[in-house]
């Protein structure tokens, strides 16, 4: 059995290295050999040293997906849920997130994606479904795509 200041150490210099969410930690912690009850109680330490903050890190992980990736909020929330963070997390970071900034993401990258296609029918479906991928909404794309004469002067 590994010393519960050396698990603390270590996952304090884990959690500061860069962002991290309780279930990455929880599976290193697991991974260096901790026990069930040095694991639950090293995450406790950590989350009142604020070394671990569920919020703080789906903010981060919605603002570098949004802004890097250009995701859109379906494929970020599953990004989110597969690392265990509760909905309500979710929902406020997504928050962050100004409707007008999200628009005009989703506009750019229908905008830049070049596609080829016979008709302005099948020209309209790829781009739907690229932008489905991203994981933008479609009633939003469709609201875009349909909106020709914004959607051309881009």
């Amino acid at each position: 059995m590994i010393d519960h200041k050396v698990l603390l150490s270590k996952a304090m210099k884990y959690c500061a290295y860069q962002e991290r969410n309780t279930l990455e930690v929880k599976n290193k912690l697991s991974n260096w050999g901790a026990t069930h009850s040095q694991i639950e109680s090293i995450l406790n330490q950590l989350k009142e040293e604020k070394f671990i903050d569920d919020l703080r890190y789906a903010e981060v992980y919605t603002r570098g997906k949004f802004r890097s990736n250009k995701w859109g909020f379906r494929k970020i929330e599953l990004g989110l849920k597969q690392k265990q963070i509760a909905q309500e997390l979710i929902n406020e970071a997504q928050k962050q997130i100004h409707h007008e900034e999200y628009m005009d993401t989703l506009r750019y990258i229908l905008h830049k994606k070049v596609v080829k296609a016979e008709t302005e029918y099948q020209r309209k479906q790829k781009l739907a479904t690229y932008a489905l991928n991203k994981g933008f909404e479609s009633h939003l794309i469709w609201q875009i795509l349909g909106d020709i004469q914004g959607f051309e002067d881009l």
